[in-house]
């Protein structure tokens, strides 16, 4: 029996998926816009499991701008939830490891902290120039 996790982590772009994808593309949900995403699927469609809403979160800002215009992630037949941690801020991942959850779900703000849009936490980071 296939556990409920890996299907939802598998890399072939469902029907489901890219329905609810392509719903932030029309309501107009920008890429970086973590919180919109997550406030949208949970609240307004309330989607209630969150590893598949981390999951679209993940998929919608990783692909987003690498698809053809006009935007439509039914043209997404597989993905990647992996991510480089080169191209990843230390406190980022620091705080993804810390919360425990994907360190692209980790919004940094706008004043150097960092919101976990999941969980609805923020937090500040400090370090040896604070």
């Amino acid at each position: 029996m296939i556990k409920l996790k890996e299907i939802l982590m598998e890399s072939t772009m469902t029907r489901i998926d890219a329905k609810f994808l392509n719903i932030l593309v029309r309501d107009g949900i920008d890429s970086d816009d973590l919180s919109g995403m997550y406030d949208l699927l949970k609240n307004k469609y309330l989607i209630d499991d969150s590893e598949w809403v981390g999951k679209l979160m993940i998929i919608y800002g990783k692909y987003y701008d690498e698809l053809d215009e006009p935007v439509d992630f039914r043209q997404l037949k597989e993905y990647d939830i992996e991510y480089d941690p080169d191209e990843l801020e230390d406190e980022q991942l620091a705080m993804a490891q810390h919360l425990d959850i994907h360190p692209l779900l980790v919004e940094k703000g706008e004043y150097g902290d960092w919101f976990d849009p999941i969980n609805n936490e923020e937090f500040a980071v400090f370090g040896e120039d604070t």
